[in-house]
């Protein structure tokens, strides 16, 4: 502090009263001098570094010593003076300023709490150390007043956050219980799905297989009525066949257990079959079907049967959504980063956008109303999401009401040499 210690003796008084540096040493223990509680906010806290160093500098400044030291015998500003001084203000009432010889001790209280001792030194010469002394008594207090505003926003601040965090604890574990039992919901959902799914199938097999030989005469001639009725049978039997096994995939997707088999195939050959399985129906509503390929496309690496299964679900949605006498058409074209975009246009009723981004998500119809005008599960456009994305591609959509739709994806072009899988 740029100040001499002092070394004065009064009459009386038998220690040493100045703050010489073997008194430091001897005073790191104040013989319980500060005991007494030591809940927040300590001294530190409600006097901060800003604030002991305008103490310290005030005191300088007036050519004084001053030390202040808490409960936990910490010196935050100044030297230890004499046990005997801390043991005075230990002793002291709130607000209580004693002078001993050249000394003055004062207890600094916080809320009726005792959380430190202020000692000051006076200066050589001085005959007014009493009204400084009291100066930066009051110095002091202001200097605590002003922590423990600070403390008791704090305090406030760290307690409402607390109270948040618990709050927001208690609804995460909620939510996780939630989270919890939904997957449970929807692991028996899906199991129970994949059950009914495959115990309907076989019988259903058998239907469809007898509805044919029946059409086939070899348990007799059929009538044209009767033809006509085990033809029915045949195609809702289809239908109803279609969405059994929809229902398989998708359990399986969502369970993880589908498998690609995956090999570089032709996707042109693919694309011929696809339409022509799906020509008669476009026929019956005069619908032109196009194909825009590359002769030298190159092969595709993918699952094949999957990939048909895509453009026939891509291409049977375009062809129920289009009107009599529309269009519809195939294109692919390569990318430089080594993929093949596919788009499946046609020009039928389209899709608003409030709905595209619900399109691809499990039975959704964009029509649920019980008169719908188009039937269908709502799980085609789901498939054909889930397949892509496991051959690590994409799938988009590019719509509007009465314009047509326009349905993109992507699969990687076969290398020479493909990593096993």
């Amino acid at each position: 502090m740029g100040h001499r210690a002092l070394d004065t003796k009064r009459p009386g008084h038998k220690s040493q009263v100045g703050w010489p540096l073997n008194l430091v040493k001897k005073c790191g223990t104040l013989e319980g001098a500060l005991t007494g509680p030591t809940d927040t906010p300590t001294l530190e806290e409600l006097v901060d570094r800003n604030a002991r160093e305008t103490l310290e500098g005030g005191a300088h400044d007036l050519g004084a010593l001053v030390c202040l030291i808490d409960l936990d015998s910490r010196l935050l500003v100044g030297e230890l003076p004499d046990s005997s001084l801390m043991r005075k203000g230990r002793q002291l009432k709130a607000g209580e300023l004693h002078f001993v010889a050249d000394f003055a001790v004062y207890p600094v209280f916080h809320e009726e709490r005792r959380v430190g001792v202020l000692v000051m030194s006076a200066p050589p010469g001085r005959s007014d150390f009493r009204g400084m002394a009291r100066h930066l008594c009051r110095l002091t207090e202001a200097f605590v007043a002003d922590g423990s505003k600070r403390a008791h926003s704090s305090r406030v601040h760290n307690d409402q956050l607390e109270g948040a965090n618990r709050e927001l604890r208690e609804k995460n574990r909620r939510l996780g219980q939630l989270v919890e039992k939904l997957q449970e919901a929807d692991r028996v959902k899906s199991n129970f799905l994949a059950t009914v799914s495959h115990e309907l199938r076989t019988p259903l097999t058998s239907v469809i297989g007898y509805s044919e030989m029946l059409l086939e005469g070899i348990a007799g001639t059929l009538n044209e009525e009767q033809s006509e009725y085990v033809r029915t049978v045949m195609e809702k039997g289809d239908q109803l066949l279609q969405l059994i096994t929809g229902i398989l995939d998708i359990s399986r997707m969502e369970s993880g257990e589908m498998r690609l088999l995956r090999a570089p195939f032709d996707f042109n050959e693919i694309t011929g079959i696809v339409i022509s399985t799906v020509i008669p129906q476009a026929r019956r509503k005069k619908i032109e079907v196009t194909l825009s390929v590359p002769e030298r496309l190159g092969p595709v690496y993918g699952d094949r049967d999957r990939i048909r299964q895509v453009l026939i679900n891509l291409l049977g949605n375009a062809v129920k959504f289009t009107p009599e006498g529309g269009k519809i058409r195939v294109a692919a074209e390569r990318q430089p980063d080594g993929l093949l975009d596919i788009s499946v246009s046609d020009s039928g009723i389209g899709i608003s956008e409030e709905h595209q981004t619900r399109i691809f998500d499990p039975f959704y119809q964009v029509d649920n109303s019980s008169t719908r005008e188009y039937g269908g599960t709502g799980l085609g456009l789901s498939i054909v999401k889930r397949l892509i994305e496991l051959h690590n591609g994409k799938v988009w959509l590019l719509s509007a009401p009465g314009k047509g739709s326009t349905f993109h994806f992507t699969l990687p072009l076969a290398l020479e040499s493909k990593p096993p899988e």
